[in-house]
């Protein structure tokens, strides 16, 4: 209430408060997380590792909620999944694929909590000689233009956050000039379906990383 009087035109993004519903914008992220879990269950990936975002922050809570929840549901043993922090950053993504590759096994697909970090993990797998998709798929979420000039180009769940920013913009602009603009409250996500997943079959899992690498 205090911070309504102080600023009365406000919206919030990315953040959802039951008490200001109304000036709320935000993507569903564990709906998006759900869908990441079920575009590489349909590849036919079984074996996950995951990096995460900051465990603090609700937005990754909720897309690691529900890209878990999904596998748990199709029969995956998830607490076996490996999980690493990467800070959101190309740098932390990095640093947590070379460890995830030095101390577990198997796994054929890697979820990172975000592009950045899923780049980041993109470069150390490059340098280490690990071909992806053919030895390893790694899939990414948010959906940032970078991501479609990685190489490989990388597969994404994109959320709309122009719209995002639009229909909060407009709702303000609603209210501070009587104006009757559109204003969405949805936000679906997508899969962006670029060359860094491949379907199992065409993936042969490499269990380490080779010597020397």
């Amino acid at each position: 209430d205090l911070l309504l009087q102080l600023q009365p035109n406000l919206v919030l993004l990315n953040r959802t408060f039951s008490r200001f519903r109304e000036r709320c914008f935000t993507p569903d992220h564990e709906a998006a997380g759900r869908l990441a879990a079920t575009t590489l269950w349909n590849a036919g990936h079984r074996l996950y590792a995951v990096i995460e975002g900051n465990t603090f922050t609700i937005d990754n809570v909720y897309r690691m909620r529900g890209f878990l929840g999904e596998l748990a549901k199709r029969g995956a043993d998830v607490e076996r999944i490996p999980k690493l922090g990467g800070g959101f950053s190309p740098a932390g993504g990095k640093a947590a694929a070379e460890t995830l590759l030095a101390q577990y096994e198997g796994f054929t697909a890697l979820f990172c909590a975000n592009d950045e970090s899923a780049i980041g993990a993109l470069s150390y797998l490059h340098e280490a000689g690990i071909a992806v998709p053919g030895e390893l798929s790694v899939m990414g979420y948010d959906g940032i233009e970078l991501a479609s000039h990685t190489a490989p180009p990388l597969a994404t769940v994109r959320i709309p956050w122009p719209e995002v920013c639009v229909s909060a913009l407009n709702h303000l602009l609603n209210g501070c000039y009587g104006l009757d603009l559109p204003v969405k409250r949805s936000f679906p996500a997508e899969v962006l379906w670029h060359g860094s997943v491949a379907r199992v079959g065409r993936t042969r899992p490499r269990l380490r990383v080779r010597e020397g690498a």
